[in-house]
């Protein structure tokens, strides 16, 4: 469940700057859906490429509950903001990942990702 979490940050933070300057990772690719169609997004840290071309996360949010082995189920509601870096204002896309993880030493998570995304 934690690893869960913290996959789910890394992944909805790895949004980034519109520009093809830099090279894309090829290397952690997630499925998400962006302004409600299927996308692939390849991630790093708070970068993330969409065809090639790079933006940048401006809000992300996790919400759902995690069920641990341990203890009581428990809601999960984490909202974090940026400020600057993406200089596409007018233009704004809607990305969210449905979670729905298991561990049998720690318990379940089941919630969503929503990153808002802008071009730079």
């Amino acid at each position: 469940m934690r690893r869960a979490l913290v996959a789910a940050a890394i992944v909805a933070t790895g949004l980034g700057v519109a520009s093809q300057a830099s090279a894309a990772p090829t290397k952690n690719v997630e499925q998400f859906v962006c302004d409600g169609k299927p996308t692939e997004i390849v991630t790093a840290g708070r970068n993330g490429w969409i065809d090639g071309v790079r933006w940048q996360a401006m809000e992300f949010t996790v919400t759902g509950v995690a069920d641990p082995v341990d203890g009581d189920p428990f809601p999960v509601n984490d909202h974090k903001e940026w400020a600057g870096g993406a200089t596409g204002a007018d233009e704004e896309v809607t990305c969210v990942q449905a979670i729905n993880d298991s561990d049998p030493e720690e318990g379940t998570f089941v919630g969503r990702v929503t990153v808002i995304i802008r071009p730079g």
